[in-house]
């Protein structure tokens, strides 16, 4: 019976001793795991950031782009109000020359009324 006792403690003993490296076995293979994990992170965090600075990048560019098209926008339509201006005002200026030409012209009308008066007095004048 002692014999089988310390038969059965040693192979208890040896089972412990296995279960031990088997269980520091694991926390090896667990701790390269974590280890794999934390670089698989590592990368994709490196990827995310790289994927956002390569967006916001991309972003600024379009802003950039955006903002010379208003700012061409904006250019062209001064431009065109300027012209509109311009265009108001040599209408302006030519109605203002035709009253002028209208008003002479009525003067010029009036003047020949009384010459064609005068004419006509010194015919009966004569």
């Amino acid at each position: 019976l002692t014999k089988e006792i310390e038969s059965l403690n040693k192979d208890l003993l040896a089972s412990k001793l296995t279960t031990k490296k088997d269980i520091e076995t694991l926390k090896g293979q667990l701790s390269e795991a974590l280890g794999d994990i934390q670089v698989q992170k590592d990368r994709a965090d490196d990827i995310m950031c790289e994927n956002s600075k390569s967006i916001q990048i991309q972003i600024n560019e379009m802003q950039a782009t955006f903002k010379e098209s208003v700012a061409e926008k904006e250019l062209f339509i001064e431009k065109l109000q300027q012209e509109i201006e311009d265009k108001q005002d040599a209408i302006d200026h030519l109605a203002l020359d035709r009253q002028g030409s209208m008003e002479r012209a009525e003067m010029l009308e009036l003047e020949l009324g009384e010459s064609k008066a005068e004419v006509l007095k010194q015919c009966d004048l004569l």
